[in-house]
């Protein structure tokens, strides 16, 4: 009897190891994958999730072990720039077993994340979900260039005055970052004077006509180079006199060298003035894609 008991505990020993192991590699495969898992039971208990799901969704993995859905989706929420729209879907899934789902996720900050949700069977039997995550930023973007182009296009083709193309320009740019202050400025060389034929400030009126002087869009059509200026760029030119700094301190300003057949003749410029830096190098490639 006691050698049968040994036999039958080093049994056990052995199925649980290999039990373990196939539990390691299961985590290891997931882990492997550039999409991020998550599964839950028919409960809404998180039962397995993968490393690039924490990553995609910032979410410490100590709420992910407890299980808790909930919690994980309390946390997830502020990411998010249609949060409700996000947990309506999410209720109306858990709702309805047998569906399957796609759909894209917004964020606030402009990452985008193609979301696709599958029931987890077993035999044959929904007994789950299977959430997956894709970042697919890149690509989505990709496709919002070349609508702006298209859309650029058109109106040039449309439109008769200046002002009103300058508008749909405003437009096409708005849907590729946040450009509620925008404005596009105009270098007259034979008169020396810089005007401003379209110019949409929250803080400031439309500038008069002036000689130019050395505020950052003089910067931009004195070097004919793209400029992102933040934080401490700003205070470095202006310590070196490259640009003085002239109306309301902007958190960010963004301007693109605007190319004519003798060289640069304006600029398009982006600017915020409260909370963090919001525009990026890869908003300053797409405003010199759209200056273009």
């Amino acid at each position: 009897m006691v050698g049968n008991s040994g036999e039958g505990e080093a049994g056990e020993e052995r199925s649980l190891a290999a039990l373990t192991q196939e539990v390691a590699l299961l985590q290891a495969v997931l882990d492997s994958t550039e999409d991020g898992l998550l599964v839950v039971d028919g409960a809404g208990t998180i039962v397995r999730f993968n490393r690039r799901f924490a990553e995609l969704w910032r979410v410490p993995g100590e709420i992910l072990r407890s299980g808790d859905d909930g919690r994980a989706l309390a946390y997830v929420l502020d990411q998010l720039t249609d949060p409700e729209g996000f947990l309506a879907k999410v209720k109306e899934l858990y709702a309805q077993p047998d569906a399957v789902s796609e759909d894209l996720l917004h964020f606030k900050d402009r990452r985008v994340l193609e979301r696709t949700s599958r029931p987890q069977l077993l035999h044959g039997v929904p007994a789950g979900r299977i959430w997956s995550f894709r970042d697919v930023t890149r690509r989505y973007r990709g496709e919002v260039v070349r609508d702006a182009a298209y859309r650029i296009a058109v109106a040039a083709q449309k439109v008769r005055e200046l002002p009103e193309l300058c508008g749909a320009i405003h437009e096409v740019v708005r849907g590729l970052m946040p450009a509620e202050n925008f404005y596009i400025a105009l270098h007259d060389r034979s008169r020396g004077l810089l005007s401003f034929p379209y110019f949409v400030d929250t803080l400031e009126p439309p500038p008069e006509p002036a000689p130019l002087g050395r505020g950052f869009t003089e910067y931009v059509l004195r070097t004919g180079r793209p400029l992102l200026a933040t934080g401490d760029l700003v205070t470095e030119l202006a310590d070196r006199g490259e640009v003085e700094l002239v109306g309301p301190p902007s958190v960010d300003w963004m301007g693109v060298p605007l190319a004519g057949e003798d060289g640069t003749i304006g600029a398009i410029v982006v600017q915020s003035y409260d909370g963090e830096p919001r525009l990026t190098a890869e908003d300053l490639e797409l405003l010199v894609f759209v200056s273009g």
